[in-house]
């Protein structure tokens, strides 16, 4: 049996984001304690304890940084910087960017680029962007 399904943040030397070399915390990885309920060690299954932290959340604490390897919106960071931090995430890791996003992404894309003609035949094209 595997360890706690939660995504662990940590600090990897050498990612570059927008030209520049990133610290801090920018990468995840699988939790690895032992599993207490529904996938998750007991740490991360428990609500938040780390009340003087800047990370503290008021709920369980895997839901700061989500499930190892899945999709994540990030709810708890609400903060300009936090969100920052999120963008850069899914520039760094683009498997962390719900599949939501991404479609708005292309159909933003798209729009861009044939907001003038939009035709039957572009509508349909849009309509291909948006189903994937």
């Amino acid at each position: 049996m595997e360890g706690c399904k939660a995504n662990k943040c940590k600090k990897t030397v050498g990612l570059i984001y927008n030209g520049n070399l990133v610290g801090g915390w920018n990468d995840f990885e699988r939790c690895s304690k032992k599993v207490y309920k529904d996938g998750f060690c007991k740490r991360c299954y428990e609500p938040d304890k780390r009340f003087k932290s800047p990370a503290f959340i008021p709920d369980q604490l895997w839901k700061r940084d989500g499930i190892y390897g899945e999709p994540y919106d990030f709810p708890y960071h609400k903060k300009e910087s936090e969100k920052e931090w999120v963008k850069m995430m899914y520039t760094l890791h683009p498997h962390l960017r719900p599949k939501e996003e991404d479609k708005i992404k292309n159909a933003l894309i798209w729009l861009e680029k044939n907001s003038d003609k939009i035709s039957y035949k572009l509508g349909l094209e849009l309509h291909e962007i948006l189903s994937k």
